[in-house]
């Protein structure tokens, strides 16, 4: 039996991303873990949301622009991209259906919760973010620093090695390009590291994650429909 899924997101996929979050949930219940600390309590939500809106869809509206000019200018350089995700072959309707909705289910929480919550627990304990409300140059800086840490690095390496067989899934056989997006993925990782600590908690994150994977998606078919 061959499982194939799409960019429009799949039945496996969402039970993938349930079983992971109730399999580290139950992994921490049974290792006692602090779930504050893991990241499922802590800081402030309106904050943390904050944090993740500001700070996430900036860098989700960057990266959207990015994709977009770079499709305009190689069509003006008469050059000719490749499919780089299988979102810019989907159709609309499932698109958003999964950019909307199933994102948050099979992609930001599980992830967010593996990795900046129980990999990152793992590898260094957060400590206490600052609890006054930065300016949006502050809270940069807040994220900019926490986001280096070894133990945020580590995760974000694990973090692009994960979707190494996700990338290969999508076709690419040249190295440069798998190492490119692997950097890019590595770089997010970063991104979502910083969010966790500055905020205290995984929303700033999850929300951070959603928006920027929402953007790259609805840009990709964008590109491909200018």
């Amino acid at each position: 039996m061959v499982l194939h899924t799409t960019a429009a997101g799949s039945t496996f996929g969402v039970g993938a991303g349930i079983a992971l979050v109730l399999a580290l949930l139950l992994g921490g219940l049974l290792f006692r873990t602090n779930f504050t600390t893991m990241g499922l309590g802590g800081g402030t939500w309106q904050s943390s949301l904050r944090l993740g809106v500001t700070i996430g869809g900036t860098a989700a509206l960057a990266g959207g622009v990015l994709i977009l000019g770079g499709a305009l200018l190689a069509r003006r350089l008469g050059i000719e991209l490749a499919s780089f995700t299988p979102a810019a072959n989907e159709a609309w309707g499932p698109l958003l259906w999964r950019a909307v909705l199933l994102l948050w289910v099979d992609t930001a929480i599980p992830e967010e919760l593996a990795f900046r919550g129980a990999l990152l627990l793992t590898l260094d304990a957060p400590s206490s973010p600052n609890q006054s409300c930065p300016s949006y140059r502050q809270a940069w800086l807040q994220v900019c620093r926490a986001g280096f840490r070894p133990a945020v690095l580590a995760s974000s390496v694990a973090f692009a090695a994960w979707h190494l067989v996700v990338v290969l899934q999508d076709g690419e056989t040249d190295p440069v390009t798998i190492a490119s997006k692997l950097l890019v993925i590595a770089g997010g990782g970063v991104l979502f590291g910083g969010l966790r600590l500055a905020s205290g908690n995984l929303l700033a994150p999850v929300v951070g994650h959603w928006l920027f994977d929402l953007v790259a998606m609805v840009a990709a078919r964008a590109a491909v429909a200018l």
